[in-house]
């Protein structure tokens, strides 16, 4: 009798602690990662400006390692924009938003930034010395040793894993971002800058690497798209020495807390982004990332059936680009067509040779056979992307989800053990106390 009363109690604990798990997984942690965005850029300094750089005479940012402490969290109390030392009206906010409507920027003072070594690094410094040089109020940059704790992690590359057409137009500068569950914050960054030309064995110059570095770290902070006058930083094929007015006042709008500022700036956004789009797509026609960007602004519109068919030109062009096949399976997770989105998600891991691009590509897998009740398929992604990613908390906690969900309690308990060696706050989490509860 005491063997059956306990048996029905475990059954209704374990009914209510995945009842739990179900609401706060499948609407916190689950939530489908916005694909990356592919930026390019090419520009250049004077050899004057280059020795200056490559002297230190730019470079006044700290090489010590603060990644092992915790980061300031961003004031915005003091952020007021100063609208006596340029003309607030003169920026291009509408271009810089993301094309759903919001501003995305990173939710910390401190950005810690580790870069490759390479013969560019003193340039990369100095774009980053440029940056806490003007926005020093805003928000500053911090150099770590440590690559994985990063904010945003720099190399510089021979090439991109998706430039192999010969045909294609000079790309210099790629930036990667990843954002929170709830699309308002940055929550990591990839910049790949190119060390020789394309199908070349020419090597760009240290002042073209800064410029490219200026550039790609204003899509790192959030810019999401260009401004479409060709004598600001942030123009699509810059050639700009150094901030406009013009980029001042976007950077300071986005990271301001002038929200009656923001709502009057931005309040034309999406006959913008969609105008954008379109003309970069009809101006470049035979370059992928056009129509990729043309698939995004019209996906964050609701109209997926023209994001899919934009989606499918770009396929034409690069047909072993990740980020393509990464938004069709969104495009496909959110109609609810999950046998289509596994199939282009997949495609989208295929493709990706990078295990840290991977790991929200394995999430989604994950995710897509949650919602078809096939929790065995849905543990195995979710295991590979917890341990690409061990120090993920929302990875640690899909994975729990799956393992609850296929009955494995010693994976559990040694999931949780090992998480907790690196972050022993985590057995105060009441999520963390029901799984183990459940476990044992």
């Amino acid at each position: 009798m005491n063997n059956l009363n306990n048996q029905k109690n475990q059954f209704i604990i374990l009914a209510v602690l995945l009842l739990v798990i179900g609401i706060a997984n499948y609407f916190n942690y689950y939530a489908p990662a916005k694909p990356t965005e592919k930026i390019f850029s090419f520009s250049s300094l004077s050899q004057k400006e280059q020795k200056e750089l490559l002297d230190g005479k730019n470079r006044n940012i700290s090489d010590e390692d603060n990644s092992s402490s915790e980061a300031d969290e961003l004031s915005l109390s003091g952020n007021k924009l100063e609208s006596d030392s340029y003309s607030v009206s003169d920026n291009y906010i509408n271009y810089a938003i993301d094309s759903n409507g919001k501003l995305v920027k990173w939710n910390k003072k401190k950005i810690t930034v580790f870069v490759s070594d390479s013969e560019y690094k003193d340039s990369i410094y100095g774009a980053l010395s440029k940056y806490n040089e003007v926005f020093k109020d805003y928000f500053k940059f911090y150099t770590t040793s440590k690559r994985d704790n990063a904010d945003i992690v720099i190399d510089v590359v021979e090439h991109f894993d998706s430039n192999d057409n010969k045909d294609s137009i000079y790309m210099a500068g790629l930036t990667n971002n990843s954002f929170s569950s709830d699309d308002k914050y940055l929550s990591k960054s990839f910049i790949k800058i190119l060390s020789k030309k394309p199908n070349s064995n020419v090597k760009v110059t240290p002042s073209e690497v800064y410029n490219v570095a200026i550039h790609e770290l204003g899509h790192a902070i959030g810019i999401i798209g260009h401004s479409p006058k060709n004598t600001d930083v942030m123009y699509a094929s810059s050639n700009v020495k150094t901030f406009s007015s013009r980029d001042i006042a976007t950077i300071k709008i986005l990271y301001s807390n002038d929200q009656a500022l923001i709502n009057r700036e931005t309040k034309n956004y999406a006959e913008t982004k969609l105008k954008e789009a379109e003309l970069y797509a009809k101006h470049s026609p035979n370059k992928a990332i056009s129509w990729v960007n043309l698939g995004r602004v019209y996906y964050d519109l609701g109209k997926k059936d023209e994001a899919l068919d934009a989606y499918k030109k770009a396929l034409e062009l690069e047909n072993n680009n990740p980020l393509i096949y990464q938004s069709m399976g969104e495009c496909y997770y959110t109609s609810k067509k999950y046998d289509s989105a596994i199939k282009y998600y997949q495609y989208a891991v295929n493709y990706t040779k990078n295990n840290e691009e991977r790991v929200p590509l394995l999430n989604m897998l994950g995710m897509c056979e949650a919602k078809r009740d096939n929790y065995n398929n849905a543990y195995i992604y979710f295991k590979q992307a917890y341990y690409f990613d061990k120090d993920n908390e929302k990875m640690l906690n899909n994975y729990l989800v799956a393992c609850v969900e296929t009955n494995k309690k010693e994976e559990v308990i040694a999931a949780i053990e090992d998480y907790k060696s690196r972050h022993p706050n985590i057995v105060e989490k009441s999520f963390i106390k029901d799984v183990m509860n459940w476990a044992k």
